[in-house]
């Protein structure tokens, strides 16, 4: 579903697949797929989200590669670029690994790292490591069928896991640091964004950036319609927010019609 209206959009793949006749198949489930007849030697798999069942793996003669957006095996799970952005991380990159029932832990074919600017969003990052996966793809698979590459295991004993997402996962504590905080907000734009609350209803942060401002964790100063807010290490400059049942607006908008109150410290209600 795409949108507001959640309207059913065929996925970009389907609609080049259908350009050039080849078939496609959408299971709602892969449990009782029928897979009986399949006659083919390997396969790819790029964020399906799913687990794919052991008989489905078993049915490639030389298995399923697996396209993951992190430096296995650090990151397995759903989020790993989130998680990369969040935690300040330099570097990021994809692998290429052939699949195994268990989460992401399967023997690698190939690695490319990325370097992560410190300012970069994640819709930046997701777009670039998907082009980044989908050429170590074309370059990996020839070497691999025909054996010129030996898939390596991955050290266990380094993993990191990331799960996935909820909107509490984008609550600002203000006690965090500036660049803790910044980097809340470059991992989870556009979901689930950062928030906080403000008069006991829910301000979204659509648009910071740090601020060198030295305030006391979760005070709230305006100067010359800039708003700005402190937190345990420097200070967040917000450009453009929207405050719970409202639409987006600039900082200066809502300074004007909050001026009776923008000077107060932020309240952490139990209720989001």
């Amino acid at each position: 579903p795409v949108g507001r209206k959640k309207i059913v959009t065929p996925p970009p793949v389907k609609i080049l697949a259908e350009k050039y006749g080849i078939p496609i198949l959408q299971p709602s489930s892969l449990k009782e797929l029928e897979i009986s007849d399949w006659k083919f030697e390997v396969a790819t798999l790029a964020e399906y989200g799913l687990m794919i069942p052991e008989r489905i793996i078993n049915a490639f003669s030389k298995g399923i590669l697996n396209v993951h957006p992190s430096l296995l095996p650090k990151y397995r799970g759903a989020t790993p670029i989130q998680s990369a952005i969040k935690n300040g991380d330099e570097q990021a990159g994809v692998s290429i690994m052939l699949l195994e029932k268990t989460m992401d832990t399967g023997p690698l074919l190939a690695q490319k790292t990325y370097t992560l600017d410190p300012d970069e969003m994640y819709t930046h990052t997701n777009r670039t490591l998907a082009q980044l996966g989908a050429r170590l793809l074309v370059d990996t698979l020839p070497t691999y069928i025909s054996g010129d590459i030996t898939p390596t295991p991955q050290d266990n004993k380094q993993a990191t896991y990331c799960s996935q997402l909820t909107r509490d996962d984008g609550r600002v504590d203000w006690n965090s640091a500036a660049r803790d905080i910044y980097n809340q907000y470059r991992a989870f734009s556009p979901w689930p964004g950062v928030w906080t609350m403000w008069d006991k209803k829910r301000l979204k942060l659509l648009n910071i950036s740090l601020s060198k401002m030295a305030l006391p964790p979760g005070c709230a100063h305006v100067e010359d319609d800039i708003l700005t807010i402190g937190t345990s290490g420097g200070a967040i400059q917000v450009h453009e927010l929207q405050l719970e049942g409202k639409k987006p607006m600039d900082a200066k908008t809502f300074v004007n019609g909050c001026s009776t109150h923008v000077t107060q410290t932020f309240r952490f209600d139990s209720q989001a």
